[in-house]
């Protein structure tokens, strides 16, 4: 099990620290110690997140205006100044440009030394982060209400006016939508030429999507909701976390969904189909999104003014790193595992990290990915409705992203196709109500001897099966002291009947390898 270090109280973590002023690295440094820290006076920051090159160039904006670029050793490499408060994150596009919006109301594009190349003049204050498309395409929200989408030349290719100041940032999915929060409670889906395909009320403000394994879309609202969408807008499920969501959520390599919240339960880490696996105090309100390692390692800061490591199978703490104030920046992933973070008086602190960089994920920290591109990449191979990577997951349950005809099978048996599963958000190895979609927390075959439950799944099982295929009530067999139990060890399908259906579903546990 690993140890919880507060690095408050680490000699370790200090002596790090004054390693890294006097110019030297230490020979052991344990996760979370610091690597390098800027000096606050660079600029206060109010949200902008470290966007890391290709190369390792560190880039982030603060209140001062100033876009910075730092090498990986903390040296100040050049800054680039705007007309207002960046609380942007910037975005860097392969070539190495760098696209940021700004409180002037103006998305700016720089080269990679800090020239401007140019600027595009909206409506209001700019604090969405741009999202860059395959084609090149930059699409950015504005506090105008105006979702704009720019050429790489920096001119208008499209614009739609929503109904309200947009705060968060777009994301993409796999097929080129483009998914936008906006504070008027909807989240809107865009084609790329810019048509709406749908939109989707909440009770609240929308913060920033992120678009998960087989391109669904997650995303929290100021209703206290974290809420699951498929690719046509249609609600998988929602989840309270007892206080407003302004953090975007991140994926986990097994489709987990993890997000912060404002005044509820700090960080709530969900599973694929929305069931609660555990809360996290951040020992104040949680505004940053998680970056995922790749071991797991779950990273977000807090008002709480600490970086805070979560163990993703235990929910618990394995560190904690403190700053000089709250972290409302969301935290970045090197390719080395180093951590970068923000804090609001505008220090940024590198992190000793997991080797590895970021988890293996469709979208595993804000932006994406290190360079902030918010594009979800996936391919429906197969043809058959499902992207790969939703088959891929449940491979065990004989999916393949090659196989057009499994879209249409049903693994566990609950009279739902794989495809039907997959736009409901349900897992298609698990029996599922028809008509909730709920997952049923049973032991499967496990009914003997005579519905008193053994914990084997055998032969005695294979008995009671059979008896239920060939009886109209299996329950008139049994003594009337066995009934009732029976009736909550076999009826999978919580129909209140037992039947055929029950019957098959212990069936394939019984001949499940």
């Amino acid at each position: 099990m690993r140890t919880f270090h507060d690095r408050s109280r680490s000699a370790l973590g200090w002596t790090c620290l004054i390693g890294m002023l006097l110019g030297f690295s230490p020979a052991h440094a344990l996760p979370g110690d610091p690597v390098w820290t800027t000096p606050p006076s660079v600029g206060q920051n109010v949200g902008s997140s470290p966007a890391i090159s290709p190369g390792g160039m560190i880039h982030l904006g603060g209140v001062d205006g100033k876009l910075v670029a730092f090498a990986t050793n903390g040296t100040a490499l050049w800054s680039f100044a705007t007309g207002g408060p960046i609380g942007s994150s910037p975005t860097i596009a392969p070539n190495g440009d760098l696209y940021v919006g700004s409180y002037d109301g103006q998305v700016h594009a720089v080269d990679a030394t800090g020239n401007e190349l140019w600027s595009y003049t909206t409506g209001g204050p700019i604090y969405s982060s741009p999202a860059l498309a395959p084609d090149g395409t930059i699409y950015v929200g504005s506090s105008d209400g105006v979702l704009y989408a720019l050429n790489p030349d920096g001119t208008l290719r499209w614009a739609f006016t929503t109904g309200a100041e947009i705060g968060g940032s777009p994301a993409v999915g796999p097929d080129g939508t483009v998914y936008v929060g906006c504070l008027d409670t909807f989240l809107y889906a865009f084609a790329p030429d810019g048509s709406l395909k749908w939109t989707f009320a909440t009770g609240g403000g929308v913060g920033t999507p992120a678009v998960g394994v087989g391109g669904n879309v997650y995303v929290g609202s100021f209703d206290q909701k974290v809420y699951a969408l498929n690719i046509d807008g249609a609600e998988q499920w929602s989840y309270d976390t007892g206080g407003r969501v302004a953090s975007a959520p991140a994926v986990g390599s097994d489709g987990s969904i993890y997000v912060g919240s404002y005044d509820g339960a700090s960080v709530v880490a969900l599973s694929i189909t929305g069931a609660l696996l555990w809360t996290y105090d951040a020992g104040g309100s949680v505004y940053s999104s998680p970056a995922i390692a790749a071991d797991g390692t779950v990273y977000v800061g807090s008002f709480d003014g600490r970086v805070h490591a979560i163990d993703p199978a235990t929910g618990l703490a394995v560190w904690t790193a403190p700053t000089d104030s709250a972290v409302v920046s969301s935290p970045a992933v090197a390719s080395d595992g180093t951590v970068y973070v923000t804090s609001v008086q505008g220090t940024t602190y590198a992190l000793e990290g997991v080797a590895g960089g970021l988890a293996s994920s469709v979208w595993p920290m804000f932006g994406q990915n290190p360079v902030h591109e918010r594009v979800m990449t996936d391919t429906d191979l197969d043809g058959d409705g499902i992207f790969d990577s939703w088959e891929a997951l449940y491979a065990q349950f004989g999916l393949s992203p090659n196989d057009p005809t499994d879209a249409s099978l049903d693994r566990d048996f609950d009279t739902n196709s794989a495809l039907l599963e997959y736009l409901a958000g349900t897992n298609p190895g698990i029996p599922n109500d028809p008509v909730t979609g709920a997952e049923l927390s049973i032991v499967p075959g496990d009914v003997a001897p005579l519905g008193a439950p053994d914990g084997v799944v055998d032969v005695s099982d294979a008995t009671v099966a059979m008896r239920i295929l060939a009886t109209p009530s299996f329950v008139s067999l049994l003594p009337p002291t066995q009934a009732v139990m029976t009736n909550a060890a076999t009826d999978f399908n919580q129909d209140g009947v037992l039947d055929f259906g029950d019957a098959l579903l212990i069936q394939k546990e019984i001949v499940k390898p």
